[in-house]
């Protein structure tokens, strides 16, 4: 198929990576080894029938889960409705929505945005198809299971995709503002972003103040369809008054999960989810030693208040900011294509390998395009709205999920850049050699740090402070 490529209409070229990327994850997924739903997944396929009171009789204001937003839940009820009545495995249903998602968001959003943000440098269909395939390789089988990661990242692209017309209408900021609403009570972190994206629809050579405002307002409007119902629901529960899921802000009790986790996570420097046999608990904890020796210097392992929280990480801010540098790295190191490990296995030294390879590679292909040309504001704002969900997550409990964006955007620089970078190094035999240089310190500095994460996996029984 690939020779024949050059001769496809744009609009299949278009389309080609989309269909696919659908068609690799349909025939995949049913193979890939899973029976059930686990944990997280699980629970967001039963609180689906929240919405359904005695009788089986449908009421939107009979969801009440604090933690939660409304609308992953209620776009399952369809699936969850006829997987009980007919008795069809929910994997059946979670695979297919599994699948939409990944073509959406490898066949489509990523490249569709980088072609926005690069304009003068557009990605060939065999580029497209190669970062499809380099998706795959690293996170394909989160695609059998209802989580909001990959979801909510599809649907802030698709809201930047957009902002990023030359004269987007009024129609495609309101859509853009409800993409954005969607994309925030799927995933709370993602209101990091709110600002940047603001900003972006306001922004346009020429435009006039009534215009900016014209299209700010839009987009607000965009927002409080998605998010008003939210705030409904939190008002009629719980009495807070915010359109944002309660996960991040709990207005009538500050302690609450997110500071818990903050807390928590000084002390684990990555978390992984166990469904198999070989592991003797759920949770898959690697400590840091640093941050346990912090919290046994003060006398505890959890925080009532962010100021308490606070307080503590100003005691030692040198110490503090090691544990959130290696909370970083441990972010990018993934290790699994899956967030529910059948088996642990001890290094995986080649997949883990050609992970640390391709990213310092691209991170080597943004630093050359940064050079030879100034980003310009579209693009710095572009990628804050993508970067900044991703900072807000190093003080926690890190998961390679919570990084998957910038994880994808390396990724995409390989893939849409590489040539850049193959033409800067073929200029001269010393670019050559520094880029060996780089990418061989990048890689031996990653796996340096692999080593010592594997050796503080938590033992049984073993306390955060233990």
């Amino acid at each position: 198929m690939l020779p024949h490529i050059p001769h496809l209409s744009e609009a299949h070229r278009r389309l080609l990576p989309v269909l696919a990327t659908l068609l690799l994850y349909l025939g995949y997924l049913p193979f890939s080894g899973y029976q059930h739903l686990y944990h997280d997944a699980l629970l967001y396929w039963y609180i689906a029938v929240e919405f359904l009171e005695p009788g089986h009789r449908f009421s939107f204001l009979a969801f009440d889960n604090s933690l939660r937003g409304y609308l992953w839940p209620l776009l399952l009820l369809p699936a969850r409705v006829t997987a009980f009545f007919s008795g069809i495995s929910p994997l059946v249903f979670t695979r297919l929505m599994g699948g939409l998602v990944a073509a959406g968001l490898f066949g489509w959003a990523v490249p569709a945005v980088w072609a926005k943000c690069r304009p003068d440098h557009p990605a060939s269909v065999k580029a497209k198809l190669l970062f499809v395939a380099l998706g795959f390789v690293f996170w394909r089988d989160y695609f059998n299971f209802p989580l909001t990661d990959f979801p909510a990242l599809l649907a802030l692209l698709a809201a930047l995709w957009l902002l990023l017309q030359p004269a987007p209408r009024g129609w495609q900021m309101l859509l853009a503002g409800a993409l954005t609403g969607v994309c925030l009570n799927l995933r709370g972190v993602y209101v990091t972003a709110l600002p940047v994206v603001l900003v972006l629809a306001m922004w346009g050579q020429g435009v006039g103040l009534g215009r900016r405002a014209v299209r700010a307002g839009s987009l607000v409007l965009g927002l409080c369809v998605v998010l008003g119902p939210q705030l409904l629901l939190n008002v009629r529960h719980f009495g807070a008054y915010t359109p944002l899921v309660l996960t991040m802000y709990s207005p009538r009790d500050e302690h609450n999960a997110l500071v818990d986790k903050l807390g928590w996570s000084l002390a684990v420097q990555k978390y992984e989810t166990n469904i198999g046999p070989q592991h003797h608990a759920a949770q898959v904890l690697y400590f840091d030693p640093a941050g346990q020796a912090l919290l046994r210097h003060l006398g505890q392992t959890e925080f009532t208040t962010i100021g308490s929280y606070l307080q503590a990480v100003g005691y030692q801010p040198a110490t503090v900011a090691g544990i959130y540098a290696r909370h970083l790295v441990s972010g990018f190191d993934v290790k699994y294509p899956t967030p529910y490990l059948q088996e642990l296995q001890p290094m995986r030294w080649g997949y883990r390998s050609i992970n640390f390879v391709l990213l310092a590679l691209g991170l080597a292909a943004l630093t050359i395009c940064g050079l030879q040309k100034r980003p310009t504001k579209q693009q710095t704002l572009v990628l804050a709205a993508v970067s900044l969900p991703c900072l807000a997550t190093i003080p926690t409990a890190m998961e390679c999920r919570y990084l998957m964006p910038l994880h994808l955007l390396l990724l995409g620089a390989v893939c849409f850049e590489g040539h850049q970078l193959l033409s800067w190094v073929r200029s001269s035999n010393k670019r050559w050699l520094l880029l060996a240089v780089c990418v061989l310190m990048l890689v031996g500095f990653a796996f340096a740090f692999v080593r010592q994460l594997e050796s503080n996996l938590a033992r049984p029984g073993q306390q955060i402070t233990g």
